[in-house]
Protein backbone atom coordinates (compact mmCIF):
# COMPACT_ATOMS: atom_id res chain seq x y z
CA UNK A 1 0.00 0.00 0.00
CA UNK A 2 1.13 3.52 -0.49
CA UNK A 3 2.16 5.98 1.89
CA UNK A 4 -0.24 8.59 2.57
CA UNK A 5 0.96 12.65 3.63
CA UNK A 6 -1.12 12.93 6.67
CA UNK A 7 -0.76 16.31 6.37
CA UNK A 8 -2.61 16.58 2.66
CA UNK A 9 -3.94 13.19 2.02
CA UNK A 10 -1.89 12.43 -0.65
CA UNK A 11 -0.17 9.01 -2.09
CA UNK A 12 2.96 8.78 -3.43
CA UNK A 13 3.25 6.55 -6.75
CA UNK A 14 -0.50 5.90 -6.43
CA UNK A 15 -1.78 4.82 -9.88
CA UNK A 16 -5.30 5.32 -11.48
CA UNK A 17 -6.03 1.80 -12.32
CA UNK A 18 -9.03 0.01 -12.02
CA UNK A 19 -8.10 -1.13 -8.21
CA UNK A 20 -8.32 2.30 -7.84
CA UNK A 21 -11.56 3.07 -9.28
CA UNK A 22 -12.73 0.20 -7.39
CA UNK A 23 -11.13 1.00 -3.97
CA UNK A 24 -12.78 4.49 -4.50
CA UNK A 25 -16.39 3.35 -5.31
CA UNK A 26 -16.06 1.12 -1.92
CA UNK A 27 -14.86 3.69 0.37
CA UNK A 28 -16.90 6.77 -0.99
CA UNK A 29 -20.32 4.55 -2.22
CA UNK A 30 -20.52 1.24 -1.31
CA UNK A 31 -18.86 1.99 2.46
CA UNK A 32 -20.45 1.30 5.76
CA UNK A 33 -19.55 3.87 7.85
CA UNK A 34 -19.31 7.35 5.46
CA UNK A 35 -20.24 6.28 1.70
CA UNK A 36 -23.33 7.75 0.03
CA UNK A 37 -25.45 4.46 0.26
CA UNK A 38 -24.86 4.28 4.20
CA UNK A 39 -25.74 8.29 4.32
CA UNK A 40 -28.58 7.75 1.72
CA UNK A 41 -29.81 5.17 4.09
CA UNK A 42 -29.59 7.24 6.98
CA UNK A 43 -30.88 10.45 5.45
CA UNK A 44 -34.31 8.84 5.04
CA UNK A 45 -34.77 7.06 7.98
CA UNK A 46 -32.80 9.78 10.66
CA UNK A 47 -33.21 12.62 8.73
CA UNK A 48 -33.25 15.19 11.67
CA UNK A 49 -30.01 13.07 12.87
CA UNK A 50 -27.72 13.36 9.69
CA UNK A 51 -28.53 17.07 9.28
CA UNK A 52 -28.02 17.59 13.24
CA UNK A 53 -24.82 15.98 13.00
CA UNK A 54 -23.53 17.43 10.42
CA UNK A 55 -24.21 21.05 11.22
CA UNK A 56 -22.45 19.93 15.08
CA UNK A 57 -19.41 18.78 12.94
CA UNK A 58 -19.86 15.33 13.41
CA UNK A 59 -19.60 14.54 9.78
CA UNK A 60 -17.03 11.94 9.49
CA UNK A 61 -19.29 9.48 9.52
CA UNK A 62 -21.37 11.18 6.02
CA UNK A 63 -21.08 11.35 2.65
CA UNK A 64 -20.43 14.99 1.75
CA UNK A 65 -23.82 16.64 0.62
CA UNK A 66 -22.43 18.43 -2.46
CA UNK A 67 -21.20 14.99 -3.61
CA UNK A 68 -24.43 13.13 -2.16
CA UNK A 69 -26.28 15.96 -4.18
CA UNK A 70 -24.63 15.49 -7.32
CA UNK A 71 -24.90 11.42 -7.26
CA UNK A 72 -28.59 11.72 -6.27
CA UNK A 73 -29.25 14.26 -9.16
CA UNK A 74 -26.88 12.52 -11.92
CA UNK A 75 -28.92 8.29 -10.53
CA UNK A 76 -32.63 10.56 -11.61
CA UNK A 77 -31.30 11.91 -14.98
CA UNK A 78 -29.68 8.04 -15.98
CA UNK A 79 -32.87 6.54 -14.65
CA UNK A 80 -34.95 8.80 -17.05
CA UNK A 81 -32.78 8.02 -19.72
CA UNK A 82 -32.31 4.22 -18.94
CA UNK A 83 -35.62 3.36 -18.25
CA UNK A 84 -39.02 3.25 -20.41
CA UNK A 85 -41.94 5.46 -19.51
CA UNK A 86 -42.78 9.34 -19.20
CA UNK A 87 -42.07 11.06 -16.36
CA UNK A 88 -44.92 13.56 -14.47
CA UNK A 89 -43.21 16.58 -16.14
CA UNK A 90 -42.80 14.97 -19.14
CA UNK A 91 -46.45 14.36 -19.59
CA UNK A 92 -47.13 17.93 -18.47
CA UNK A 93 -44.96 19.66 -21.03
CA UNK A 94 -46.43 17.15 -23.91
CA UNK A 95 -49.74 18.86 -22.68
CA UNK A 96 -48.32 22.52 -23.07
CA UNK A 97 -46.99 21.64 -26.10
CA UNK A 98 -50.12 20.51 -27.51
CA UNK A 99 -51.99 23.76 -26.30
CA UNK A 100 -49.09 25.89 -27.88
CA UNK A 101 -49.34 23.33 -31.30
CA UNK A 102 -52.99 24.46 -30.90
CA UNK A 103 -52.86 28.60 -31.28
CA UNK A 104 -53.77 30.32 -34.67
CA UNK A 105 -50.65 30.91 -36.82
CA UNK A 106 -48.41 33.80 -35.77
CA UNK A 107 -45.73 35.72 -37.20
CA UNK A 108 -42.11 34.79 -37.69
CA UNK A 109 -40.97 35.67 -34.60
CA UNK A 110 -43.17 34.95 -32.72
CA UNK A 111 -42.78 31.49 -34.52
CA UNK A 112 -39.83 31.69 -33.61
CA UNK A 113 -39.93 32.33 -30.09
CA UNK A 114 -42.68 29.69 -29.78
CA UNK A 115 -40.44 27.20 -31.23
CA UNK A 116 -37.66 28.34 -29.09
CA UNK A 117 -39.68 28.01 -26.04
CA UNK A 118 -41.20 24.61 -26.99
CA UNK A 119 -37.16 23.56 -27.06
CA UNK A 120 -37.05 24.98 -23.53
CA UNK A 121 -39.49 23.05 -22.48
CA UNK A 122 -38.64 19.84 -23.51
CA UNK A 123 -34.79 20.33 -21.95
CA UNK A 124 -36.46 21.16 -18.88
CA UNK A 125 -39.00 18.09 -18.50
CA UNK A 126 -35.84 15.75 -19.92
CA UNK A 127 -33.59 17.24 -17.08
CA UNK A 128 -35.49 18.47 -14.16
CA UNK A 129 -33.19 17.17 -11.55
CA UNK A 130 -30.41 19.34 -13.07
CA UNK A 131 -32.62 22.65 -12.71
CA UNK A 132 -33.87 21.62 -9.37
CA UNK A 133 -29.82 20.99 -8.99
CA UNK A 134 -29.28 24.37 -10.30
CA UNK A 135 -32.08 26.48 -7.86
CA UNK A 136 -30.79 24.70 -4.61
CA UNK A 137 -29.29 28.09 -3.98
CA UNK A 138 -32.75 29.71 -4.30
CA UNK A 139 -34.51 26.69 -2.28
CA UNK A 140 -31.95 27.52 0.62
CA UNK A 141 -32.29 31.45 0.75
CA UNK A 142 -36.68 30.77 0.21
CA UNK A 143 -35.63 28.16 3.67
CA UNK A 144 -33.74 30.60 5.31
CA UNK A 145 -36.22 32.99 5.05
CA UNK A 146 -38.81 31.01 6.45
CA UNK A 147 -37.08 30.23 9.42
CA UNK A 148 -36.04 33.68 10.32
CA UNK A 149 -35.34 34.18 13.96
CA UNK A 150 -36.41 30.47 14.68
CA UNK A 151 -33.12 28.64 13.47
CA UNK A 152 -29.98 30.62 13.78
CA UNK A 153 -27.90 29.37 10.46
CA UNK A 154 -26.37 30.89 8.30
CA UNK A 155 -26.80 30.58 4.82
CA UNK A 156 -23.80 27.93 4.23
CA UNK A 157 -25.90 26.25 6.89
CA UNK A 158 -28.99 26.61 5.05
CA UNK A 159 -26.77 25.16 1.92
CA UNK A 160 -25.86 21.97 3.61
CA UNK A 161 -29.39 21.30 5.09
CA UNK A 162 -30.75 22.10 1.11
CA UNK A 163 -28.64 19.92 -0.34
CA UNK A 164 -29.39 16.65 1.97
CA UNK A 165 -32.95 17.23 1.38
CA UNK A 166 -32.57 17.62 -1.80
CA UNK A 167 -30.46 14.37 -2.61
CA UNK A 168 -33.56 13.03 -0.10
CA UNK A 169 -35.70 13.70 -3.06
CA UNK A 170 -33.92 12.86 -5.84
CA UNK A 171 -33.37 9.27 -3.79
CA UNK A 172 -37.31 8.97 -3.68
CA UNK A 173 -37.84 10.18 -7.26
CA UNK A 174 -35.44 7.72 -8.02
CA UNK A 175 -37.35 5.28 -6.74
CA UNK A 176 -40.42 6.22 -8.57
CA UNK A 177 -38.75 6.31 -11.56
CA UNK A 178 -37.67 2.64 -11.01
CA UNK A 179 -40.72 1.59 -10.44
CA UNK A 180 -43.44 3.23 -13.24
CA UNK A 181 -43.15 0.55 -15.62
CA UNK A 182 -44.60 -1.72 -12.84
CA UNK A 183 -46.99 0.56 -10.82
CA UNK A 184 -49.37 3.27 -12.21
CA UNK A 185 -48.25 7.03 -11.58
CA UNK A 186 -45.65 5.39 -9.46
CA UNK A 187 -43.60 8.79 -10.37
CA UNK A 188 -46.04 10.84 -9.14
CA UNK A 189 -46.60 9.73 -5.89
CA UNK A 190 -43.11 9.08 -5.33
CA UNK A 191 -42.86 12.84 -6.14
CA UNK A 192 -45.77 13.70 -3.21
CA UNK A 193 -44.09 11.33 -0.57
CA UNK A 194 -41.05 13.24 -1.51
CA UNK A 195 -42.17 16.41 -0.59
CA UNK A 196 -43.77 15.06 2.43
CA UNK A 197 -40.74 13.77 3.81
CA UNK A 198 -39.21 16.65 2.64
CA UNK A 199 -41.49 18.43 5.42
CA UNK A 200 -40.87 15.75 8.06
CA UNK A 201 -37.18 16.12 7.98
CA UNK A 202 -37.10 19.49 8.32
CA UNK A 203 -39.50 19.06 11.75
CA UNK A 204 -37.24 16.31 13.15
CA UNK A 205 -34.23 19.10 12.11
CA UNK A 206 -35.72 21.54 14.83
CA UNK A 207 -36.69 19.26 17.35
CA UNK A 208 -36.58 23.11 19.56
CA UNK A 209 -39.61 24.19 17.67
CA UNK A 210 -42.88 23.12 18.23
CA UNK A 211 -43.35 20.50 15.29
CA UNK A 212 -46.40 22.45 13.65
CA UNK A 213 -44.21 25.75 13.63
CA UNK A 214 -41.70 23.55 11.80
CA UNK A 215 -43.99 22.62 9.30
CA UNK A 216 -45.77 25.80 9.17
CA UNK A 217 -42.21 27.02 8.35
CA UNK A 218 -41.27 24.30 5.90
CA UNK A 219 -44.34 24.86 3.50
CA UNK A 220 -43.61 28.44 3.43
CA UNK A 221 -39.96 28.35 2.57
CA UNK A 222 -41.52 25.62 0.10
CA UNK A 223 -44.12 28.19 -1.23
CA UNK A 224 -41.52 30.90 -1.44
CA UNK A 225 -38.86 28.49 -3.68
CA UNK A 226 -42.02 27.95 -6.09
CA UNK A 227 -42.73 31.50 -6.65
CA UNK A 228 -38.92 32.24 -6.31
CA UNK A 229 -38.30 29.54 -9.21
CA UNK A 230 -41.72 30.75 -10.77
CA UNK A 231 -40.23 34.11 -11.48
CA UNK A 232 -37.06 33.18 -12.48
CA UNK A 233 -38.59 30.67 -15.42
CA UNK A 234 -40.53 33.28 -16.31
CA UNK A 235 -37.82 36.05 -16.72
CA UNK A 236 -35.64 33.47 -18.86
CA UNK A 237 -39.18 33.20 -21.51
CA UNK A 238 -39.60 37.12 -21.51
CA UNK A 239 -35.47 37.21 -22.15
CA UNK A 240 -36.11 34.63 -25.07
CA UNK A 241 -39.21 37.03 -26.24
CA UNK A 242 -37.12 40.38 -26.42
CA UNK A 243 -34.30 38.82 -27.94
CA UNK A 244 -36.48 36.67 -30.67
CA UNK A 245 -38.12 39.82 -31.23
CA UNK A 246 -35.74 42.44 -31.33
CA UNK A 247 -33.59 39.81 -33.76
Amino acid sequence: MDAVCPRCANTDGQRIDWRFIGDALRRDVFSLEHGIVHTLVWLLLRPGRVIGDYLAGRRAGYAKPLWLLVSTAALVVLLNRLLPGTGTMADFNAGAQAAIGAQPAAPDNAERAVALLRGLGTWAAANLSILTLLLVPLEAAALKLAFWRAARLNYPEWLTITAFLTAQTFLLWSIGIALRGVFPHAELWATRLAMGWFLYSLIRSFDGLPWWNALLRGAVGLALYVAGASVAVGLVVLAVVLVVSAG
